[in-house]
């Protein structure tokens, strides 16, 4: 699935009232794109290319009820989840310096941006309300051939996501392997997108891949021990000699973006936390210091410099929060409650430069989370660390497939220690609206 019909009414008034005489419209050609939806958004774009003040809303109705028939309904409320922002897990940042310019562009606008075309991460809850609504989709039409070939085909998307977030062993996953491959050959496709080899693969070659899921099981994810300090770090960068960081666990073992080639420059983390807040400490070694890329400003995209990027995701919610530090330590930061919250005065980083290495400590305020962890509370996140003195630039503590912002192969961190009922009940006051 993927979020761009509620933009075209928009943009085309835009392009309309700015004096553009003409456009070029490219159509995503296969069944997946766009959310299976491509015959619809092919309709929409003619007739905003013949009227820029077409009505998309009233346009998508009359289209659904033509092309769906008793299964209007169900692919009614679909089309709404795919272009809600709020189905996916956020903005995807752009490792990629060819769209950066672009990225940094819309960082500045409030809601859902892509700077490039790539697989957006979906919620949970969403996927599983979707694959409900094909199952009534189905069922609405099941005595109509073409009316039950055509709710299939819009299907195939959503069971390719389904595919590639949810574990092995789950069973909309598992119907989602037996039905797919035989519909997606009948929709005439021959490759897809797959996120194990980056590339554009053979339907083939994809299906041995995802015989074992893309998604790890939870029992072989990394775990994290997060304990409670005894002694509060000093936040200056310099984590080597701190006695705050004493006790507190060393993390290794990052690998290369996509699969298990071992980081060259050994890279390390720890976590602990206070009653007020969460800290993180990571330390980078690299032996050329000198060609250290570190000039971006907070608010910008500091994981196109020397960085290191810090996911999060609370228990009980599909909320990723996603902070960012570069070796000067500039700060950028995705919140899901505030698009705009790129920088914040409310989490705070420093960074520290040594002669064959930099490191950076962070601190998180709980209330930013909007939530206290309770003993033994079981969050997942990652690490994360940008390079670009030389070679492979992406590398990642939790074993993810494709990209960063994958929460559904985030690692296990777990919190061992108590934050007393007084301190909690501190914070919980100071989240209450």
């Amino acid at each position: 699935p993927y979020p761009n019909l509620n933009c075209l009414s928009r943009n085309f008034k835009l392009m309309r009232d700015a004096g553009v005489r003409g456009i070029f419209i490219e159509n995503q050609k296969g069944p997946i794109e766009i959310g299976g939806l491509n015959e619809l958004a092919g309709y929409l774009f003619a007739k905003l290319m013949w009227n820029p003040g077409y009505d998309v809303e009233k346009g998508t109705a009359d289209f659904i009820d033509a092309c769906y028939g008793a299964a209007a309904p169900q692919i009614a409320r679909y089309v709404e989840l795919v272009n809600e922002a709020d189905t996916y897990v956020g903005t995807i940042p752009v490792h990629n310096h060819r769209y950066a310019a672009v990225s940094r562009a819309m960082a500045r606008f409030p809601g859902l941006h892509i700077a490039c075309v790539g697989t957006l991460g979906l919620r949970e809850q969403k996927l599983r309300e979707m694959d409900r609504l094909f199952d009534q989709a189905e069922r609405a039409v099941a005595g109509e051939s073409q009316l039950l070939d055509r709710v299939r085909l819009v299907r195939l998307s959503l069971q390719y996501a389904i595919i590639l977030y949810c574990e092995e062993d789950d069973p909309i996953r598992r119907r989602a392997m037996r039905d797919f491959f035989a519909r997606a050959e009948q929709a005439s496709m021959s490759t897809i997108w797959n996120p194990k080899s980056d590339q554009v693969d053979r339907l083939t070659t994809f299906r041995k891949d995802a015989e074992s899921s893309f998604r790890k099981p939870q029992k072989d994810k990394k775990r994290y021990a997060c304990g409670r300090f005894t002694q509060t770090p000093v936040l200056d960068g310099k984590v080597a000699g701190d006695p705050g960081w004493k006790d507190a666990a060393q993390a290794t073992g990052f690998t290369a973006l996509g699969n298990d080639t071992p980081i060259p420059k050994q890279t390390s983390f720890a976590m602990g936390y206070t009653s007020e807040a969460l800290y993180v400490a990571v330390t980078c070694e690299e032996p050329q210091m000198g060609r250290l890329k570190a000039e971006l400003k907070d608010a910008e995209d500091v994981w196109l410099d020397d960085s290191v990027e810090l996911f999060l995701q609370p228990k009980g919610t599909d909320d990723c929060y996603q902070f960012a530090v570069n070796a000067i330590g500039s700060q950028a930061s995705r919140l899901p409650f505030d698009p705009l919250e790129r920088t914040s005065r409310r989490w705070q980083a420093q960074a520290h430069r040594g002669p064959d290495h930099w490191s950076v400590e962070i601190r998180i305020p709980w209330e930013l989370f909007l939530t206290v962890p309770e003993k033994g509370a079981e969050w997942t996140g990652n690490v994360c660390r940008n390079i670009f003195t030389s070679g492979q630039p992406y590398w990642s503590w939790a074993d993810l497939q494709a990209g960063f912002a994958e929460p559904q192969n985030f690692a296990r961190i777990v919190f061992g220690d108590e934050i007393s009922p007084e301190a909690r009940k501190k914070i919980e006051d100071r989240i209450k609206p």
